[in-house]
């Protein structure tokens, strides 16, 4: 009790200091030179005999009246707390004071949460929203709260190979770890669509989502792992396809290299055709040129053969 009345005192200091700072500037003209009225959100005076949270929530809402709106939700009323005296505090600082106070027993830990929901900044001259809640912790954890439906798509992990039996195991087991203390959370799992449906506290949606975002994760590492083979035998074969390429082109070139000496062998037999026929005509012209000289020569010799027969016969006188 001496540990809570000193925390109350430090925040009661604070929440002094700002309510003076508030108060100034509510007091001071604006740059125009007017004087702005007060805002809903006004100062208090509260002289607090002590008790129950849910007494210093009905002290402070008799000291603004119907300027401040205060939801204290279960089990705020198990909080005490010391006799206290404000002076010109901000409703909304003094408030405050209960955030973080808690209350301690064997088994159980009650601890209050303050939540400034709307005020006049936001919405005008609304009066300020206040929401006072409890968490109350069980056995090592909170105690069990709503339970609300969440979906998921588990289509990309169907696809990848995990099967709904395996999913759900691992849901299930996640989920068994947090203890008999929380409502059983119900997990379906629909075939046709690969969705999994499920109803459960706030905490245990987050284990799911866990369970599903690691699952899909793993999934992720087993691809990669299944296609590395394949990306070394692509990576094999791009480069037997470059080898084979560059073969395919230093073959061609030679071909083509080839060809060119073929068409050069085939212009030059072509010439030498050409000059070898050329020559053969000219061998066939002298030979017939030869055979009419022979043919002539073998006339003058009959003839000359001829005269000298004649001249024989003849007297020496004639």
């Amino acid at each position: 009790m001496l540990k809570l009345r000193h925390s109350l005192g430090a925040l009661l200091m604070a929440a002094s200091m700002q309510s003076a700072s508030l108060a100034q500037n509510q007091g001071a003209a604006p740059p125009g030179g007017e004087t702005r009225a007060a805002s809903p959100r006004s100062l208090l005076d509260l002289d607090f005999k002590g008790g129950t949270a849910v007494d210093f929530l009905d002290a402070v809402r008799q000291a603004v009246g119907d300027r401040v709106n205060i939801v204290a939700m279960p089990h705020v009323e198990e909080i005490a707390l010391p006799p206290m005296t404000l002076r010109r505090v901000d409703v909304v600082a003094a408030v405050m004071l209960l955030d973080g106070e808690h209350l301690e027993s064997s088994n159980r830990i009650v601890m209050l949460r303050v939540q400034p929901v709307s005020g006049p900044s936001l919405v005008g001259d609304a009066a300020p929203l206040i929401k006072v809640d409890a968490d109350v912790k069980v056995s090592g954890r909170y105690a069990a709260g709503p339970q609300r439906s969440n979906i998921w798509s588990v289509a990309d992990l169907i696809a990848g190979g995990t099967s709904p039996d395996h999913i759900i195991k691992a849901v299930s087991t996640a989920l068994e770890l947090l203890g008999s203390e929380a409502q059983k959370a119900q997990v379906r799992f629909h075939t046709e669509t690969a969705l999994l449906l499920a109803r459960a506290e706030i905490e245990q949606i987050e284990i799911i989502e866990n369970v599903i975002d690691q699952l899909r994760r793993s999934s992720a590492q087993r691809r990669e792992q299944s296609v590395e083979p394949i990306k070394h035998e692509m990576l094999a074969l791009q480069k037997r396809m470059e080898e084979a390429a560059k073969d395919r082109q230093a073959i061609e070139m030679e071909a083509v290299e080839r060809l060119r000496l073929a068409e050069t062998a085939k212009v030059r037999a072509e010439a030498m055709e050409r000059r070898t026929a050329e020559l053969e005509a000219t061998v066939a012209r002298l030979r017939d040129e030869l055979m009419e000289r022979e043919s002539v020569i073998r006339a003058l010799e009959e003839q000359a053969a001829r005269l000298r027969e004649q001249a024989k016969s003849k007297p020496d006188g004639e």
